[in-house]
C-alpha cells in the first residue's frame, strides 16, 4: 500500500535560506502527527508541499503516490487545508466567495 505522504532528501531554499534540510518523511493511513517548533522552522513551508502549493527544490515529494507537482482533481479534492492566516479577497461577495472555494472541492 502506498503511503499517504512520502518525501525524501526534500530541502526548499529561498535565495539564501534553506527552510527545510535534506527532510526524509512517510506517512501512512491513520497516522496522527504533531509538529511542533519555533516560528520560523519550516511546519508551514512541510504541509504546504505535502497539499502542492509548493514544490521541492531538491529531493521528492508525493501525496496520495502522486508527485506534488503532478496532483490533480482526484486528489486534490481529498485534501483539507486550512490556513493560519484567513484572507478574504475584499471584491468578492460571501456568495463568490463560496463559489469559488467549492470549485476545488467537487464532493
Amino acid at each position: 500500500m502506498n503511503p499517504l505522504f512520502e518525501a525524501r532528501g526534500l530541502t526548499r531554499e529561498y535565495s539564501e535560506t534553506i527552510a527545510l534540510n535534506n527532510v526524509s518523511l512517510t506517512l501512512g493511513a491513520g497516522t496522527v502527527v504533531g509538529l511542533i517548533g519555533r516560528n520560523g522552522c519550516g511546519k508551514t513551508i512541510l504541509l504546504d508541499h505535502i497539499v502542492g502549493l509548493r514544490l521541492p527544490t531538491f529531493g521528492s515529494c508525493r501525496t496520495f503516490g502522486v508527485e506534488v507537482a503532478k496532483l490533480g482533481p482526484e486528489e486534490l479534492a481529498r485534501i483539507g487545508l486550512v490556513h493560519q492566516e484567513n484572507r478574504l479577497l475584499s471584491w468578492m461577495t460571501v456568495e463568490q466567495h463560496l463559489r469559488y472555494v467549492a470549485a476545488f472541492h467537487p464532493g
